[in-house]
């Protein structure tokens, strides 16, 4: 549990550090392919919430829009540079898909991207992006990988949800998360 809690390691994780550092092999048991899947899902979902994060990131501090319209609102806000950069905060443009032709030129699998609810279809085959104009939080796991994201629309929307968060999914469950808990327990940690 030491490994667990310092390291912010999975329970799978700490056992083959540990054997891997004394020397010991592990006898993997054989998955059924429903498991395999799954674990293929989970996987492809972490690598595209960290493809849209630092995406987010990158528009926040490096464009016009993001650095007078998000940057700016997060400062009047209160925040410091030093802590939108501890909780990786960015910033989604207000165009219609332009996090949606990024993730379309990776290749991303499109059932994926809108189980992450980064994206929704429209039209039977376009995508178009969910946190338009909105700054972004990522949420992260115990782990500290990024399993979700809340979405704050700035400004006054008519119809619009000031907040809009990740759906549940493989990785997001609502219900057993809390926001920052990881940055909470590194500080305590210290």
């Amino acid at each position: 549990s030491f490994l667990m809690e310092h390291d912010k390691l999975s329970y799978v994780e700490a056992l083959k550090w540990l054997a891997n550092r004394y020397g010991i092999e592990i006898e993997e048991t054989e998955v059924s392919p429903e498991q395999k899947q799954a674990a293929l899902t989970s996987e492809s979902l972490y690598v595209i919430n960290n493809f849209a994060q630092k995406f987010f990131e990158d528009k926040l501090f490096n464009s016009e829009e993001g650095k007078h319209v998000g940057l700016s609102y997060l400062k009047e806000r209160g925040f410091r540079e030093h802590i939108i950069n501890k909780f990786q905060i960015g910033y989604n443009p207000s165009a219609r898909d332009e996090l949606s032709k990024a993730l379309a030129q990776n290749q991303f699998n499109k059932e994926l991207l809108t189980k992450t609810g980064l994206v929704v279809v429209r039209n039977e085959n376009e995508l178009v992006d969910n946190y338009r104009n909105r700054i972004i939080f990522p949420i992260h796991n115990n782990s500290g990988k990024i399993i979700g994201f809340g979405a704050r629309v700035i400004g006054k929307a008519d119809k619009a949800p000031k907040y809009i968060n990740t759906p549940e999914n493989e990785l997001y469950n609502k219900s057993k998360v809390l926001y920052g808990s990881y940055f909470a327990r590194m500080a305590i940690d210290k």
